[in-house]
């Protein structure tokens, strides 16, 4: 690289690739188009290329960024008949170790394989790839399995039966990274596959695979299988049995969580179902138990269970020690469609009773969906705002109007508007923000009319209070309802208070919500930040 270069910026981008400051070797590396340009195609290929392959030094963020630029720069190094000296540099690049270089240099990888002719990736991809799959250092094979996977289908059908040699060895590879890297492909190569051979081969790949005994590898086939179409079924039901049948819990893990995507085209027969779902429910690793919980909605689409079977086999993992089992049980029942209130009520009751409050909050996410138990709903929410930390409470404001969408307006304005009220007058500032929040959804369900006669009767009781922050509170709930005109009452008592920072609260929402009358007499208060505020326009 000694020769004369045409501009002193691009000899400086050059100089820069070997600075010892790393900002300058990365801003040098994202100008490698700049600099290939003024080198030309013929330098760029014999002197730039093989430049930055001995004089870069191993930092992986470099490397990264050399990775992601190589693709951009092919017109500049004489167009697609000279890729394989990318390639080259990209092969290189795949030899470190680390997960996210390896990763960006298979993407540019497997980008430049999408640019490529049938000719092309024979003369060119085909060399590079079959060296990576049969080199003895696995970090190469690791990216060559991701790469087989995700561009099989792009070479043409005279290349695929070599290249179908090479998934035996590397599913089996006794290094699990290389085994992990093919099974993360397969979603891709399943969803690119276009002739029955190129299934075939998807086939034994998941075959052989499903008997790993790596967790990392297993965890990755879920998502392999969902992408199988309707006809590979019975590998679909396989796999799925090989896999839950593994030592590791990690896999058991996943799979139980997975089987509505798995079966996403229809439920496996009712002994696959349950030679999962009963096992998994008393599994050793607690994870497991949680997976099949957070999958009662599939189990009891599935039909495997009669009515009475599935209440039975939930109850009993609603009553798991272990909280966060119980905790997805309580979650699960509001996502299971179409579930009778004889089936959900009971199960809700005896989660609301839960003596760990993150159950107790799930299980009200649930009532809030199917509009089952909310009387005991209204209990256990008094309960939980008279005895938790504040912290507990701090999603309960947003569930209310939740509950209040399947709830007679009757009954919500008897057992859930006390409830609102002392949401309202919380110790917490956090707390009464966020019931503020909610009040114009409840609003929007029942009407102007009801939030009216509901609302303006109560804040004139609830602003006579000692306590200042409420009656900052009170006014935020008015104008969040826009209600003004209906509370006047208040208004009045907020514009006399003895309290700046209530006068302040009242001033801020004024101005924004332009209320002229308010603002006007609260310029002239004779605190400044009173007077600031309601001149204040935002």
């Amino acid at each position: 690289m000694s020769s004369p270069l045409a501009n002193d910026e691009s000899r400086d981008l050059i100089e820069n690739l070997r600075s010892e400051v790393l900002n300058e070797r990365l801003n040098a590396v994202q100008s490698l188009k700049i600099i290939s340009k003024t080198l030309g195609p013929e330098r760029s290929r014999s002197e730039l290329l093989p430049y930055i392959a001995e004089t870069i030094d191993n930092t992986e963020e470099v490397w990264m960024r050399v990775a992601e630029q190589l693709p951009q720069i092919l017109e500049e190094i004489g167009g697609s008949q000279h890729v394989s000296v990318i390639l080259t540099l990209l092969k290189q690049i795949c030899e470190i170790e680390d997960a996210k270089v390896q990763e960006t240099a298979t993407k540019s990888f497997i980008s430049l394989s999408h640019k490529a002719t049938p000719e092309e990736l024979s003369e060119f991809f085909f060399p590079v790839l079959k060296e990576m799959c049969e080199d003895t250092w696995h970090p190469l094979r690791s990216a060559a399995a991701t790469i087989l996977g995700a561009t099989f289908s792009l070479y043409p059908d005279s290349l695929h039966k070599k290249l179908g040699l090479f998934f035996p060895s590397i599913s089996v590879d006794q290094m699990t990274i290389v085994r992990r890297s093919l099974a993360t492909a397969l979603p891709i190569f399943i969803t690119t596959a276009q002739t029955q051979e190129q299934f075939d081969i998807i086939e034994r790949l998941i075959t052989t695979l499903s008997d790993d005994l790596s967790h990392a590898v297993l965890i990755e086939l879920p998502l392999a299988l969902s992408f199988l179409p309707p006809t590979m079924s019975e590998l679909k039901i396989n796999s799925t049995k090989r896999i839950f049948a593994s030592p590791r819990w990690q896999a058991r893990a996943v799979l139980a969580d997975s089987l509505a995507k798995i079966f996403i085209d229809g439920p496996p027969p009712a002994d696959v179902v349950k030679g999962i779902a009963d096992p998994a429910s008393i599994d050793a690793a607690v994870e497991v138990r949680a997976s099949i919980a957070r999958s009662l909605p599939f189990i009891y689409d599935s039909g495997a269970y009669s009515l009475d079977e599935f209440a039975k086999f939930a109850t009993a993992i609603a009553s798991d020690k272990n909280t966060s089992v119980r905790s997805a049980v309580a979650k699960s029942i509001g996502d299971i469609s179409g579930a009778p209130e004889s089936l959900c009520s009971p199960l809700l009751s005896l989660l609301l009773e839960d003596g760990d409050n993150n159950v107790k909050l799930a299980a009200l996410t649930s009532v809030a969906k199917t509009g089952y138990a909310v009387s005991a709903a209204a209990k256990h929410i008094g309960n939980l705002i008279k005895f938790s930390p504040w912290r507990t409470q701090l999603p309960i404001p947003g569930i209310i109007p939740e509950i209040a969408r399947t709830t007679d307006v009757q009954y919500f304005t008897d057992n859930f508007i006390p409830l609102v009220i002392k949401l309202m007058t919380n110790e917490s500032s956090d707390v009464r923000k966020n019931m503020v929040k909610a009040l114009p959804l409840i609003s929007e369900i029942y009407g102007q009319d009801w939030k009216i006669t509901t609302f303006a009767p109560l804040f004139e009781q609830t602003f006579d209070t000692k306590d200042y922050q409420v009656r900052q509170t009170v006014i935020q709930a008015i104008f969040a309802l826009k209600i003004v005109d209906r509370c006047s009452g208040v208004i009045e008592k907020a514009i006399l208070d003895p309290v700046s920072n209530v006068r302040i609260v009242l001033a801020r929402e004024a101005s924004a919500a332009k209320t002229v009358h308010i603002t006007e007499r609260l310029m002239k208060d004779s605190d400044n930040d009173v007077a600031y505020y309601a001149g204040k326009r935002e």
